[in-house]
């Protein structure tokens, strides 16, 4: 199964179903996917050609939904790109990744202008909502071409669609080309292990550029499911949004959840729709779970990934939080959850109870790199490599690390997230 074979599915069963929600902008995916359609006939119109990489630079939008998906359609993989990364940086992901083409968000129009001068690989700039010039208008695009039928390409599962590039250290971006395969795949277990249904409204304020939600693009597709937008997270931005269209589930990082929890309006807003709150990008201490509880109700699940995974590993699940009684079970709320079905339980293997620590200084004293090995085969096997396009010149991090690891308690079944520490020279995007 292939990312536009989810778009065709989804018009097909749900045509008048809403896709997405912008602000006062609606679209059914009847709609959407013949934006997508029209999408892709515009940038072949530029010049482009089947195979050629394209990029996006914008907050999140129906435009960034569209996107995910026109890369298939277009035959086009995509880079998106880290809103918070420095000029230089970008400047070297668009060199290196080859990026014929740019989506542009209108604020980041500053950024573009401290590299478009020494990005000589970038052949075309479509702007979204604002005038740029020498830029094309991404609703201009669309207006202009009749939707594209079929695609322009023969895919193959293991054919590259997405190429994330990550960060944190020090050093240049590494970038993780992730497959057809395993993108699909990926969303395909998470919707069995969330239980997804066509009833679901997902709120996507976490930075969609990030595996940590673009991942719900694509599985609230597969079950027709509605997708609503948050530009940026603000704390009365997302209550509002959350009470006006009843949002059931969405995925927030800890910081985030504090802001609500501590917003001062928080009891003017109704939450009671939502069912899940997905969190990730470290653990969240218990004493601050509980407290979340009390705020939003038991809502509250972690889950666990990385870019290299695309991205889901492991998740939490409702029924297995306990926020009071038992002491063991209450403890059990720092974990990440089990393994989805293509993810291999850190600590030696499925269901083997010895509990040990897959990282730096556990059981078994394995080293990081073997660690992530046996936690990659989500996406082991596809192009050239679970973990991707790995930089030679990228240097290496000299200080004290701070790494994210698996381990399971004895007799349980729960992996929990540790942590080891690590001194970071600037800060970057965590695995889910």
């Amino acid at each position: 199964m292939l990312l536009h074979d989810v778009l065709n599915h989804a018009v097909k069963l749900f045509p008048n179903k809403t896709a997405t929600i912008d602000g006062d902008v609606e679209y059914t995916y009847a709609e959407s996917g013949e934006r997508i359609r029209r999408l892709a006939a515009g940038l072949l119109s530029l010049g482009l050609k089947p195979g050629d990489h394209i990029a996006i630079l914008a907050n999140n939008s129906h435009r960034y939904f569209e996107t995910y998906f026109v890369c298939s359609v277009a035959g086009m993989p995509l880079a998106p790109l880290n809103i918070r990364l420095a000029a230089h940086e970008l400047e070297f992901i668009l060199n290196d990744g080859e990026i014929k083409a740019l989506i542009l968000g209108p604020e980041y129009i500053p950024l573009y202008e401290q590299f478009r001068e020494k990005t000589p690989g970038l052949k075309h700039v479509i702007i979204l909502n604002a005038e740029l010039p020498g830029a094309v208008d991404y609703e201009g695009l669309i207006a202009s071409n009749e939707p594209l039928m079929g695609v322009a390409r023969e895919w193959q599962e293991t054919d590259m669609l997405n190429l994330c590039y990550t960060g944190g250290t020090t050093g240049l971006p590494k970038g993780v080309m992730l497959s057809q395969r395993a993108i699909v795949s990926n969303a395909q277990h998470a919707t069995m292990t969330m239980s997804f249904q066509e009833r679901d409204i997902w709120l996507h304020v976490a930075p969609m550029f990030h595996l940590a939600d673009a991942w719900a693009v694509y599985a609230f597709a597969m079950v027709g499911g509605t997708h609503v937008f948050n530009g940026a997270f603000s704390p009365q931005l997302c209550l509002e949004t959350i009470e006006k269209h009843k949002v059931t589930k969405t995925i927030l990082v800890p910081t985030m959840i504090n802001f609500l929890v501590n917003f001062p309006g928080l009891g003017n807003y109704d939450t009671s729709s939502l069912d899940l709150v997905l969190f990730g990008a470290s653990p969240m201490p218990v004493d601050r779970l509980i407290a979340a509880k009390n705020a939003l109700g038991p809502k509250l699940c972690q889950a666990y990934g990385m870019t290299e995974t695309s991205p889901l590993l492991t998740a939490m699940h409702i029924g297995w939080t306990h926020y009071e009684g038992d002491e063991a079970k209450v403890r059990r709320l720092a974990s990440c959850g089990a393994g989805n079905l293509r993810s291999e339980r850190a600590g030696g293997g499925p269901g083997d109870g010895r509990g040990r620590e897959a990282g730096p200084g556990g059981g078994d004293h394995r080293r990081g790199a073997e660690r992530h090995e046996r936690l990659l085969e989500a996406s082991r096997g596809d192009c050239g490599g679970a973990a991707g396009r790995l930089h030679a010149h990228r240097r290496p991090c000299n200080g004290r690390r701070r790494e994210f690891h698996l381990h399971r308690g004895p007799g349980e079944g729960h992996d929990r997230l540790g942590r080891r520490e690590r001194v970071l020279r600037r800060g970057g995007e965590r695995p889910v």
